[in-house]
């Protein structure tokens, strides 16, 4: 069971209470006689709170933290850095010192498990799930509409922002240290994987190189799988899935199931691709099929799987298989987030590759030029003024800034009815030595603000919502920092993506399965929302309900629909699908 919230009021004295709630549970602690430690752990399978008493400390714990070390042990000795610098494994939790009347807050070094926390003058709501602030007659729901602009941006919303008004994400790897004597408050970072692809490059060999990362694949992989009956995968015919898979049914005697979702659109369709590789495996294979009608329903789910609206069109198959895993009884489940970025593969790079060949003073002069043709009216408006921003970028790795811009500052300043400051991604506390490689930079950052906002919440709130544990192998705090001291020359040798893993790969498949074009996990969701879903569309997009919002300008929302049913852009799409999500979420919560 999941604690719904931790409230703590500072009230007259500054240390006065801390509350935990549930639908049946209300639990009230003095801070003056006992330290407390909650745990937001990964496992639902706990249908009890469980209270545990020692010497220093009541530990209140919901599932379970995943680590080979005593925290609670290591508290007595050492301080909370030190700690979480040695901590392993997926977790978030809350920590009362009432020696020092502070509260900590913390999550992983990757932010797998999530953490919010909502402040007022009076007052600290804290749960790992946002929505449940609702259940606290002090929570006020406000928008966040610098939030809003980034999120209109980019498809999601970067750490330690969140949608709602005074509401913040604990950002991966850090903890907010809350003075309940003097009520202030900062965040502190324990770890940094961008510190990983600062080091010197590994010197070992080529084949060392691959059998240790198969290792340490290997070992997280077991680790996972010995104390699980019915484990499940993900599995779309790509590299990351299959190795997953093929490593998991090299290592355990115990049956594994694979999912796959499929589209009739074959240009999108990586199905059989998954069919074949099950059936070499010997997997107990599951396939779904989506149509609208799935897609509908889907979406009518949405809003309740995620706090915040999510662009990314892939949440749909995500909850669609985690569902399917859930009446198959699926205890935990693996998926491949995390391989694209590892073991550096990706199809932007040319890009980069390109921009630093050119010297800054030039880009500068180039960037000067961009935005004078979008002064003068240039029909390509929209991208030269991303490409203009992406060229005045001094460090390249921060041109990763714009590089998924849908909707330009100038375009959000025309789309939200209040005043905006650009808010472009925020990288300032990530910094790189001379020596590091510009590509390892740009793929530092990106598990940094990508993977961690986007893919990690999109597997792990389905996740928590369809009562799943779940294991990403390519993150794996040993995997991560092992390979971002590898050498990019090797991930990609001789223009080749992930060279490392499709050698793993080819011990355990034949070629015959492997060696195709990835199409990715792709949802094609422009051609049913123009033709079965339209109704949906304009139940959600339409100038009425636009305009009783206040919210968003009438005139530019109708512009994006028109734009979007008239041409087969990825900009229009991805834009009139960032609305709609909005529309849902902003529904849910604020119209029920």
């Amino acid at each position: 069971m999941d604690l719904s919230y931790c409230y703590i009021d500072y009230g007259k004295s500054p240390h006065k209470s801390l509350q935990l709630s549930d639908t049946k549970l209300q639990l009230e602690y003095s801070f003056e006689t006992e330290n407390a430690i909650l745990y937001f752990g990964i496992s639902q399978q706990t249908s009890t709170l469980q209270l545990e008493e020692n010497a220093q400390f009541i530990i209140l714990r919901s599932g379970h933290v995943e680590s080979n070390l005593s925290l609670l042990a290591v508290l007595r000795e050492k301080t909370i850095q030190a700690c979480l610098e040695e901590l392993e494994g997926i977790f978030s939790f809350v920590i009362f010192d009432k020696y020092t009347k502070r509260v900590y807050l913390t999550r992983d070094s990757m932010g797998i498990r999530p953490l919010y926390y909502y402040q007022k003058e009076d007052f600290i709501l804290i749960s790992n799930k946002m929505g449940l602030f609702r259940e606290c007659e002090a929570f006020e729901k406000k928008i966040n509409y610098q939030a809003l602009g980034q999120y209109f941006q980019h498809g999601y919303i970067q750490q330690p922002y969140s949608i709602i008004l005074d509401c913040h994400k604990v950002k991966a790897a850090h903890y907010v240290t809350f003075d309940l004597t003097t009520k202030q408050q900062y965040s502190t970072k324990y770890w940094d994987i961008a510190d990983f692809y600062n080091l010197p490059r590994v010197t070992e060999s080529e084949a060392s190189i691959i059998e240790k990362t198969q290792a340490l694949l290997s070992q997280t992989i077991t680790q996972k799988v010995n104390n699980q009956k019915h484990i499940g995968s993900f599995l779309s015919g790509g590299y990351d899935s299959s190795t997953i898979v093929a490593l998991i049914k090299s290592l355990t005697k115990n049956n594994c199931h694979t999912f796959t979702a499929g589209f009739h659109d074959q240009k999108v369709n990586e199905a059989p691709y998954a069919k074949r590789i099950a059936n070499y495996l010997k997997s107990e294979h599951h396939e779904y099929y989506v149509d609208a009608g799935d897609l509908e329903l889907l979406l009518k789910d949405v809003t309740k799987v995620y706090d915040e609206p999510i662009g990314d069109k892939a949440v749909l198959p995500t909850m669609l298989i985690f569902e399917a895993a859930s009446k198959e009884g699926i205890e935990m489940i693996f998926s491949g987030e995390g391989g694209d970025e590892i073991f550096a593969a990706s199809g932007f790079m040319s890009k980069f590759q390109f921009l630093h060949t050119i010297p800054y003073p030039l880009r500068l002069l180039i960037s000067k030029l961009l935005k004078l043709s979008v002064k003068l009216g240039h029909k390509e408006r929209r991208r030269c003024e991303k490409w203009a921003n992406m060229f005045a970028e001094k460090e390249i790795a921060h041109i990763l800034k714009y590089k998924d811009i849908t909707l330009s500052f100038s375009d959000i300043q025309k789309l939200l009815l209040v005043e905006m400051k650009e808010q472009p991604l925020d990288f300032s506390d990530t910094h790189f030595t001379t020596s590091t490689h510009y590509i390892d930079a740009i793929f530092a950052l990106i598990l940094k603000s990508y993977v961690s906002d986007n893919l990690l919440t999109k597997i792990t709130s389905a996740s928590h919502y369809y009562n799943h544990a779940v294991s990403m192998p390519y993150l794996d705090t040993k995997v991560l920092t092992f390979l971002a001291q590898v050498d990019y020359n090797l991930k990609s040798k001789n223009g080749t993506n992930k060279y490392i893993l499709k050698q793993i790969l080819s011990q355990l498949l034949p070629s015959s399965l492997i060696e195709r074009p990835k199409k990715g996990f792709s949802v094609p969701v422009a051609k049913m929302l123009k033709n079965e879903l339209r109704t949906l569309l304009d139940d959600y997009i339409n100038p009425e309900r636009i305009q009783e919002e206040g919210i968003l300008n009438v005139d530019e929302v109708m512009k994006i629909k028109s734009q979007f049913l008239a041409s087969d852009s990825y900009y229009d799409e991805q834009n009139i699908w960032n609305l709609l999500i909005f529309e849902l979420w902003y529904d849910e919560w604020f119209n029920k």
